[in-house]
Protein backbone atom coordinates (compact mmCIF):
# COMPACT_ATOMS: atom_id res chain seq x y z
CA UNK A 1 0.00 0.00 0.00
CA UNK A 2 1.16 3.39 -0.90
CA UNK A 3 1.48 6.55 1.31
CA UNK A 4 -2.01 8.31 1.73
CA UNK A 5 -2.83 10.75 -0.47
CA UNK A 6 -0.01 10.18 -3.48
CA UNK A 7 -1.64 9.45 -6.62
CA UNK A 8 -0.20 6.58 -8.30
CA UNK A 9 -0.83 4.71 -11.65
CA UNK A 10 -2.69 1.11 -10.69
CA UNK A 11 -4.46 -1.16 -11.85
CA UNK A 12 -8.12 -1.63 -10.16
CA UNK A 13 -9.79 -5.01 -11.17
CA UNK A 14 -12.89 -6.56 -9.83
CA UNK A 15 -14.37 -9.93 -10.72
CA UNK A 16 -18.53 -9.56 -9.49
CA UNK A 17 -20.26 -13.37 -9.22
CA UNK A 18 -22.81 -13.90 -12.12
CA UNK A 19 -26.47 -14.26 -10.92
CA UNK A 20 -25.55 -14.70 -7.32
CA UNK A 21 -29.43 -13.47 -6.18
CA UNK A 22 -30.81 -16.69 -8.31
CA UNK A 23 -28.32 -18.88 -6.39
CA UNK A 24 -29.59 -17.69 -3.10
CA UNK A 25 -33.07 -18.11 -4.22
CA UNK A 26 -32.37 -21.78 -5.89
CA UNK A 27 -30.26 -23.15 -3.01
CA UNK A 28 -30.77 -21.42 -0.27
CA UNK A 29 -28.39 -19.33 1.58
CA UNK A 30 -26.20 -21.87 3.10
CA UNK A 31 -25.00 -23.28 -0.36
CA UNK A 32 -25.14 -20.14 -2.09
CA UNK A 33 -23.01 -18.49 1.00
CA UNK A 34 -20.37 -21.78 1.08
CA UNK A 35 -20.34 -21.64 -3.08
CA UNK A 36 -19.42 -17.54 -3.47
CA UNK A 37 -16.66 -17.90 -0.44
CA UNK A 38 -15.15 -20.69 -2.49
CA UNK A 39 -15.28 -18.83 -5.41
CA UNK A 40 -14.11 -15.85 -4.30
CA UNK A 41 -10.52 -17.67 -2.46
CA UNK A 42 -10.39 -19.04 -6.14
CA UNK A 43 -10.15 -15.47 -7.76
CA UNK A 44 -8.08 -14.24 -4.64
CA UNK A 45 -5.29 -16.94 -4.99
CA UNK A 46 -5.61 -16.29 -9.12
CA UNK A 47 -4.67 -12.65 -8.54
CA UNK A 48 -1.83 -13.01 -5.79
CA UNK A 49 -0.01 -15.38 -8.24
CA UNK A 50 0.11 -11.67 -10.46
CA UNK A 51 1.32 -9.79 -7.66
CA UNK A 52 -2.35 -8.69 -7.45
CA UNK A 53 -3.36 -7.46 -3.91
CA UNK A 54 -6.81 -7.86 -2.88
CA UNK A 55 -8.41 -4.99 -1.31
CA UNK A 56 -11.32 -6.80 -0.21
CA UNK A 57 -15.14 -7.92 -1.63
CA UNK A 58 -18.12 -6.02 -1.47
CA UNK A 59 -20.91 -8.65 -1.76
CA UNK A 60 -20.33 -11.16 -4.15
CA UNK A 61 -17.22 -9.29 -5.90
CA UNK A 62 -13.60 -9.37 -5.13
CA UNK A 63 -11.50 -6.09 -5.38
CA UNK A 64 -8.04 -6.04 -6.32
CA UNK A 65 -5.29 -3.74 -7.55
CA UNK A 66 -1.89 -4.47 -9.50
CA UNK A 67 1.37 -2.09 -10.45
CA UNK A 68 1.15 -3.61 -14.25
CA UNK A 69 -1.37 -3.96 -16.81
CA UNK A 70 -0.05 -7.20 -18.11
CA UNK A 71 -0.57 -8.71 -15.00
CA UNK A 72 -4.22 -7.60 -14.85
CA UNK A 73 -4.69 -8.84 -18.54
CA UNK A 74 -3.31 -12.25 -17.46
CA UNK A 75 -5.27 -12.49 -14.23
CA UNK A 76 -8.59 -12.42 -15.93
CA UNK A 77 -8.14 -15.30 -18.74
CA UNK A 78 -6.84 -17.31 -15.20
CA UNK A 79 -9.79 -16.25 -13.70
CA UNK A 80 -12.38 -17.48 -15.77
CA UNK A 81 -10.01 -20.64 -16.55
CA UNK A 82 -9.89 -21.37 -12.89
CA UNK A 83 -13.60 -21.04 -12.45
CA UNK A 84 -14.21 -23.45 -15.21
CA UNK A 85 -11.87 -26.17 -14.16
CA UNK A 86 -13.82 -26.08 -10.81
CA UNK A 87 -16.88 -26.14 -12.01
CA UNK A 88 -15.93 -29.26 -14.60
CA UNK A 89 -14.84 -30.67 -11.01
CA UNK A 90 -17.87 -30.64 -8.66
CA UNK A 91 -16.44 -27.91 -6.51
CA UNK A 92 -19.57 -25.84 -6.66
CA UNK A 93 -23.05 -27.15 -5.03
CA UNK A 94 -24.96 -25.16 -7.37
CA UNK A 95 -23.10 -26.24 -10.37
CA UNK A 96 -21.58 -23.95 -12.48
CA UNK A 97 -20.39 -20.00 -11.66
CA UNK A 98 -19.14 -17.72 -13.71
CA UNK A 99 -17.98 -14.23 -13.20
CA UNK A 100 -17.39 -10.80 -14.95
CA UNK A 101 -14.47 -8.98 -14.72
CA UNK A 102 -13.34 -5.82 -15.80
CA UNK A 103 -10.37 -3.25 -14.98
CA UNK A 104 -9.14 -0.07 -15.67
CA UNK A 105 -5.46 2.06 -15.48
CA UNK A 106 -4.73 5.25 -14.06
CA UNK A 107 -4.02 7.79 -11.83
CA UNK A 108 -5.43 6.56 -7.84
CA UNK A 109 -4.46 7.03 -4.17
CA UNK A 110 -5.12 5.44 -0.95
CA UNK A 111 -7.13 7.30 1.91
CA UNK A 112 -7.54 5.33 5.05
CA UNK A 113 -6.52 1.95 3.39
CA UNK A 114 -9.29 2.53 0.33
CA UNK A 115 -8.17 2.91 -3.13
CA UNK A 116 -10.12 5.96 -4.08
CA UNK A 117 -10.18 8.42 -7.28
CA UNK A 118 -11.30 8.22 -10.83
CA UNK A 119 -9.64 4.89 -11.42
CA UNK A 120 -11.61 3.05 -8.99
CA UNK A 121 -14.99 4.96 -10.09
CA UNK A 122 -14.25 4.21 -13.40
CA UNK A 123 -13.36 0.68 -13.33
CA UNK A 124 -16.83 0.35 -11.57
CA UNK A 125 -18.85 1.44 -14.28
CA UNK A 126 -17.01 -0.73 -16.91
CA UNK A 127 -18.02 -3.95 -14.48
CA UNK A 128 -21.57 -2.76 -14.93
CA UNK A 129 -21.23 -3.21 -18.85
CA UNK A 130 -19.86 -6.65 -18.40
CA UNK A 131 -21.22 -10.23 -18.97
CA UNK A 132 -20.46 -13.96 -17.89
CA UNK A 133 -17.34 -14.55 -18.57
CA UNK A 134 -16.13 -11.34 -20.15
CA UNK A 135 -13.65 -9.55 -19.58
CA UNK A 136 -13.90 -6.08 -20.00
CA UNK A 137 -11.49 -3.16 -20.22
CA UNK A 138 -10.94 0.87 -20.84
CA UNK A 139 -9.63 2.33 -23.60
CA UNK A 140 -6.41 3.47 -21.20
CA UNK A 141 -5.77 0.57 -20.03
CA UNK A 142 -5.73 -1.41 -23.51
CA UNK A 143 -2.98 1.25 -24.61
CA UNK A 144 -0.97 0.37 -21.54
CA UNK A 145 -0.83 -3.05 -22.91
CA UNK A 146 1.81 -4.78 -25.32
CA UNK A 147 0.98 -4.51 -29.02
CA UNK A 148 0.38 -8.33 -29.08
CA UNK A 149 -2.41 -8.18 -26.69
CA UNK A 150 -4.16 -5.29 -27.93
CA UNK A 151 -4.28 -6.95 -31.63
CA UNK A 152 -7.30 -8.40 -30.23
CA UNK A 153 -9.38 -6.77 -28.22
CA UNK A 154 -13.12 -5.44 -29.40
CA UNK A 155 -15.05 -2.27 -29.09
CA UNK A 156 -18.20 -2.90 -27.93
CA UNK A 157 -19.20 0.47 -26.63
CA UNK A 158 -18.56 4.23 -25.80
CA UNK A 159 -19.82 5.73 -22.41
CA UNK A 160 -19.73 8.69 -21.05
CA UNK A 161 -17.38 9.07 -18.19
CA UNK A 162 -18.74 8.65 -14.13
CA UNK A 163 -15.83 11.47 -13.59
CA UNK A 164 -15.72 14.01 -16.06
CA UNK A 165 -18.25 13.06 -18.73
CA UNK A 166 -15.67 12.77 -21.58
CA UNK A 167 -16.00 9.22 -23.93
CA UNK A 168 -15.26 6.32 -22.33
CA UNK A 169 -14.59 3.31 -24.86
CA UNK A 170 -14.92 -0.30 -23.33
CA UNK A 171 -12.97 -2.87 -24.98
CA UNK A 172 -13.63 -6.50 -24.60
CA UNK A 173 -10.21 -8.84 -24.08
CA UNK A 174 -10.48 -12.21 -25.38
CA UNK A 175 -9.28 -15.41 -23.22
CA UNK A 176 -10.74 -18.46 -24.64
CA UNK A 177 -8.90 -19.18 -27.83
CA UNK A 178 -11.46 -21.68 -28.54
CA UNK A 179 -14.38 -19.61 -29.09
CA UNK A 180 -15.59 -17.48 -31.16
CA UNK A 181 -15.52 -13.43 -30.15
CA UNK A 182 -18.93 -11.58 -30.41
CA UNK A 183 -18.06 -8.09 -32.34
CA UNK A 184 -20.04 -5.06 -31.81
CA UNK A 185 -21.68 -4.22 -34.48
CA UNK A 186 -22.50 -0.65 -34.83
CA UNK A 187 -26.18 -0.11 -36.05
CA UNK A 188 -27.95 2.68 -37.14
CA UNK A 189 -29.24 4.69 -34.46
CA UNK A 190 -33.42 4.16 -33.69
CA UNK A 191 -35.13 7.14 -32.83
CA UNK A 192 -34.88 7.99 -29.66
CA UNK A 193 -33.94 5.36 -26.39
CA UNK A 194 -36.72 2.99 -24.73
CA UNK A 195 -37.41 2.66 -21.05
CA UNK A 196 -38.61 -0.83 -21.02
CA UNK A 197 -38.55 -4.03 -23.04
CA UNK A 198 -41.48 -6.30 -23.13
CA UNK A 199 -40.45 -9.92 -23.83
CA UNK A 200 -43.41 -12.68 -24.23
CA UNK A 201 -43.96 -16.03 -25.12
CA UNK A 202 -47.66 -17.35 -24.94
CA UNK A 203 -48.86 -15.76 -21.79
CA UNK A 204 -45.69 -16.31 -20.09
CA UNK A 205 -44.16 -12.45 -19.44
CA UNK A 206 -40.76 -10.33 -18.71
CA UNK A 207 -39.40 -7.04 -18.19
CA UNK A 208 -36.72 -5.35 -18.11
CA UNK A 209 -35.71 -1.77 -17.31
CA UNK A 210 -33.91 0.18 -15.12
CA UNK A 211 -34.51 -2.08 -11.88
CA UNK A 212 -34.34 -5.20 -14.21
CA UNK A 213 -31.54 -4.12 -16.74
CA UNK A 214 -30.56 -7.52 -18.03
CA UNK A 215 -31.58 -11.26 -18.50
CA UNK A 216 -30.03 -14.17 -20.17
CA UNK A 217 -31.80 -16.65 -22.48
CA UNK A 218 -30.59 -20.21 -23.39
CA UNK A 219 -31.76 -23.77 -23.27
CA UNK A 220 -31.05 -24.81 -19.53
CA UNK A 221 -32.77 -23.86 -16.52
CA UNK A 222 -29.81 -21.19 -15.15
CA UNK A 223 -30.41 -18.60 -17.53
CA UNK A 224 -33.39 -16.02 -16.65
CA UNK A 225 -35.63 -17.68 -19.65
CA UNK A 226 -35.04 -20.88 -20.53
CA UNK A 227 -36.24 -21.88 -24.12
CA UNK A 228 -36.75 -25.92 -23.84
CA UNK A 229 -35.35 -25.69 -27.99
CA UNK A 230 -33.42 -28.11 -28.85
CA UNK A 231 -31.75 -25.66 -31.73
CA UNK A 232 -30.71 -23.14 -28.84
CA UNK A 233 -27.41 -23.08 -27.30
CA UNK A 234 -26.80 -23.67 -23.51
CA UNK A 235 -26.29 -20.07 -22.74
CA UNK A 236 -27.49 -18.55 -26.18
CA UNK A 237 -27.69 -14.80 -25.57
CA UNK A 238 -28.46 -12.06 -22.88
CA UNK A 239 -29.96 -8.22 -23.29
CA UNK A 240 -28.58 -5.44 -21.28
CA UNK A 241 -30.16 -1.91 -21.04
CA UNK A 242 -27.14 0.18 -21.10
CA UNK A 243 -27.69 4.21 -21.93
CA UNK A 244 -31.21 3.92 -23.13
CA UNK A 245 -30.73 1.12 -25.42
CA UNK A 246 -31.58 -2.69 -25.43
CA UNK A 247 -28.37 -4.53 -26.51
CA UNK A 248 -29.05 -8.02 -27.96
CA UNK A 249 -25.87 -10.22 -27.57
CA UNK A 250 -25.52 -13.10 -29.49
CA UNK A 251 -23.18 -16.31 -28.20
CA UNK A 252 -24.40 -18.78 -29.62
CA UNK A 253 -23.67 -21.28 -32.98
CA UNK A 254 -27.32 -21.22 -34.72
CA UNK A 255 -27.23 -17.03 -33.88
CA UNK A 256 -30.28 -15.38 -33.46
CA UNK A 257 -32.86 -14.15 -35.70
CA UNK A 258 -34.10 -10.25 -35.32
CA UNK A 259 -37.61 -9.96 -37.00
CA UNK A 260 -38.43 -5.98 -36.66
CA UNK A 261 -42.56 -4.94 -37.44
CA UNK A 262 -42.81 -8.21 -39.04
CA UNK A 263 -40.82 -7.47 -42.21
CA UNK A 264 -36.93 -6.07 -41.82
CA UNK A 265 -34.53 -9.34 -40.41
CA UNK A 266 -31.66 -9.37 -39.25
CA UNK A 267 -28.90 -12.31 -38.01
CA UNK A 268 -27.28 -11.44 -35.02
CA UNK A 269 -24.33 -14.28 -34.81
CA UNK A 270 -21.39 -13.80 -32.49
CA UNK A 271 -22.41 -10.09 -32.68
CA UNK A 272 -24.77 -7.35 -30.72
CA UNK A 273 -27.64 -5.11 -32.05
CA UNK A 274 -29.71 -3.14 -30.67
CA UNK A 275 -33.72 -3.81 -30.48
CA UNK A 276 -36.49 -0.99 -31.30
CA UNK A 277 -40.00 -1.16 -32.21
CA UNK A 278 -41.13 -4.66 -31.74
CA UNK A 279 -40.82 -7.90 -33.50
CA UNK A 280 -39.62 -11.41 -32.43
CA UNK A 281 -36.54 -13.11 -31.46
CA UNK A 282 -35.85 -16.55 -32.62
CA UNK A 283 -33.22 -18.03 -31.04
CA UNK A 284 -30.98 -20.83 -33.10
CA UNK A 285 -34.17 -21.97 -34.85
CA UNK A 286 -33.49 -19.85 -38.08
CA UNK A 287 -36.00 -22.25 -40.24
CA UNK A 288 -39.22 -21.88 -37.46
CA UNK A 289 -39.83 -24.89 -36.66
CA UNK A 290 -39.70 -24.67 -33.28
CA UNK A 291 -42.12 -21.49 -30.76
CA UNK A 292 -39.97 -22.87 -27.70
CA UNK A 293 -37.29 -21.02 -29.24
CA UNK A 294 -39.37 -17.95 -30.32
CA UNK A 295 -39.73 -14.19 -28.01
CA UNK A 296 -41.97 -11.38 -28.95
CA UNK A 297 -40.66 -8.24 -28.25
CA UNK A 298 -41.78 -4.39 -27.78
CA UNK A 299 -39.53 -2.03 -26.26
CA UNK A 300 -41.59 1.24 -24.99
Amino acid sequence: MSESGTLHRVVALSADVSGSTRLYETFGNDVARRDVALCLALLAAVAERHAGVVDGTAGDEILCHFAHPRDAAEVGREMHEALRAASAARRFRCGELRVKVAWHYGLAEWRDGTLVGATPRVQQQIIACARPEEVLVSGDALEALPMAMRATAQLIDTVNSVVDGAPLAVYRLPWDDDTEVTRYRAPAPPAGTSRRLELRRGARCWHLDADHPGCTIGRTDDNDIATGSRFTSRHHASIDLRHGRFYLSDASSNGTLVIRDGTERELVRHEQAVLHGSGELVFGDIAGQDDDARLSFRCE
